[in-house]
């Protein structure tokens, strides 16, 4: 008897921690990138796109804990248009050459307007993105902002920072990079 106990106590436990995994989730737009920005002008949202791979360990990290926290589902799906992009898939290929994208992952803000807001290239964990999706949300008429990628903060790399953003495009997407150290 009591191991028939245990046993639906546990299936009981296991049930609940599973509905809990699943009631939070975003709620990803099923069509194409031109549909879901169509969608965020007629709503008067913003749009959210998250660049992807299969492959890509990071990118699994985000989907298991940033994009299943209550309070980056409630955010995105309450006031963006939210879509994820496979590049390894056709159309994902496409976009990311159209959107230069190098790194994984990569999130696009796109204004109601259809102008890109902001561009992140790096791992977010769900406080980092509950105050990025915040403050976007905030401000949902934001003028476009470009940055340079990969902008070292520091006075120290600022000199490395203006020569890798100032490099010319290479057609075979290969760069070489000497590195060494120096003192005086």
């Amino acid at each position: 008897m009591r191991e028939i106990s245990k046993f639906v106590i546990g299936c009981v436990i296991l049930l609940l921690f599973q509905s809990n995994l699943q009631a939070s989730s975003i709620d990803f737009y099923k069509g194409n990138m031109n549909e879901a920005k169509s969608k965020a002008l007629k709503e008067g949202r913003l749009f959210f796109v998250d660049f992807y791979a299969d492959w890509c360990a990071p990118c699994k990290w985000m989907d298991e804990t940033t994009f299943s926290d209550q309070g980056i589902t409630s955010m995105l799906n309450s006031n963006y248009v939210s879509l994820k992009v496979n590049i390894d898939e056709f159309e994902g290929f496409s976009l990311k050459q159209q959107y230069k994208i190098k790194y994984l992952p990569t999130i696009l803000i796109f204004n109601a307007e259809g102008e890109l807001i902001d561009r992140i290239e790096e791992t977010l964990s769900p406080r980092q993105m509950l105050v990025i999706s915040d403050k976007h949300h905030q401000k949902n008429d934001a003028k476009p902002q470009y940055k340079k990628f990969n902008t070292s903060p520091s006075q120290q790399n600022k000199a490395l920072s203006e020569a890798y953003n100032n490099l010319p495009e290479n057609e075979s997407g290969q760069y070489r990079v000497q590195v060494g150290l120096y003192s005086d």
